[in-house]
């Protein structure tokens, strides 16, 4: 009998290692390159919200010759019998009823307001009960009918594609809202995209006295006529990171992006301080926790500290947003101070008053970054 033998030998442990090593190279190598086309794939998806919002805004002008605003204020709005029947001004003039599309309601997102326009009409048309009168009973209550889970569960804590960056990495349905009576609480639906409320500075400190050059949802503006600056030098849209669940006090600069925090002085102060306050001084001294507000919450809100950014300071500063009190002759005066930033490498995207789309890099200059907020501010700015 022959014996035959083999030539084949078995890989020595150098060898296997050697193959393992690059492996883990080629893996290393990949990894980010993978992880890059996805969120090339995720900002692409954002571009793509940012488009429908602008184009859903300009048929909104088309229709009603005016552009939705921020944030109405009502007779009575600081106890718990506000006159939802006398706003003392309204959102932009238009008449929210049924026929037209809308319930009869004048603190509704801008985001609300558009839905129409974007085929989600239906869903505000299916809740028109819930939505009579303002959404805010009190600076700090909203109605019980809308928390209310015969009619309401739906709607405060509904979410859709189009409300949220496909980077955003929090819970999208998250907080409490007080009812009525305190008494009633449930989780709401957020949103990544906000309004310009203008620069922030000067006379912002008290909301009432924004002027009409600044930002285009200052709650001042009317039209795309007002936009003098040019409808392509305009900032219309941006985002923010939504508010954290967790509440836990941090220094993090990271995470303060999603913080909102309140800041009121014990003392009367001169106005002029409050024009050009250092918050990040503020937020050191505080050391606020995450969440601590409702940054992007809910989407249904026109409040800025929900739905509205200023650009006080540049996209991604890690500044928390801060609502202040000032007391002034024994009135008290808020302002809010809300900023832009995402999860994208490098800046947050934008949508501009001719609907154009573009990526602002966290490296904007502040003088830029804010005379593209204005809407008649008459700078001359170059990105």
């Amino acid at each position: 009998m022959t014996n035959i033998q083999s030539n084949h030998r078995a890989f020595t442990l150098v060898e296997l290692l050697v193959v393992i090593t690059i492996i883990g190279m080629l893996v290393a190598l990949l990894l980010p390159a993978v992880q890059s086309a996805r969120e090339a794939a995720r900002r692409m998806q954002c571009s793509n919200n940012f488009k429908q919002w602008g184009i859903a805004l300009h048929n909104y002008h088309d229709t009603h010759n005016v552009l939705p605003r921020m944030e109405a204020r009502w007779a009575g709005m600081n106890g718990m019998s506000g006159n939802v029947a006398n706003p003392v001004w309204a959102t932009d003039g238009v008449e929210y009823d049924i026929a037209a599309g809308y319930p009869p309601n004048t603190d509704l997102s801008i985001h609300a307001r558009l839905f129409p326009y974007i085929e989600q009409g239906t869903f505000i048309m299916s809740h028109h009960e819930a939505l009579q009168g303002p959404l805010y009973r009190t600076r700090t209550g909203i109605r019980a009918p809308l928390l209310n889970p015969s009619n309401g569960i739906a709607l405060l804590d509904y979410t859709a594609p189009i409300l949220i960056c496909p980077s955003e990495s929090e819970s999208k349905v998250q907080g409490t809202a007080a009812g009525d009576s305190g008494a009633i609480q449930e989780r709401m639906g957020g949103t990544n995209y906000v309004w310009c409320n203008g620069t922030g500075i000067g006379s912002f400190w008290s909301i009432a006295n924004v002027p009409p050059s600044d930002g285009l949802f200052s709650r001042r503006t009317g039209g795309t006529s007002q936009m003098a600056d040019g409808t392509s030098n305009t900032l219309a849209i941006s985002e923010t990171l939504l508010a954290q669940s967790s509440r836990a006090a941090t220094t993090d600069r990271k995470v303060w992006r999603r913080v909102f925090m309140s800041f009121q002085p014990g003392d009367e102060l001169p106005a002029e301080q409050y024009e050009n306050l250092d918050l990040l001084a503020i937020a050191q001294g505080l050391t606020p926790g995450p969440g601590g507000g409702n940054r992007g919450f809910p989407w249904l809100s026109s409040r800025g500290t929900a739905t509205g950014f200023s650009t006080y300071y540049t996209p991604n500063a890690g500044i928390p947003g801060n609502w202040i009190r000032r007391i002034a002759g024994g009135e008290s005066v808020n302002s809010n101070y809300n900023f832009t930033s995402s999860n994208h490498p490098g800046g947050v995207g934008a949508c501009f008053g001719d609907g154009h789309v573009r990526f602002i890099s966290d490296n904007i200059s502040l003088e830029a970054w804010r005379a593209i907020s204005t809407c008649a501010g008459g700078e001359s700015a170059s990105l």
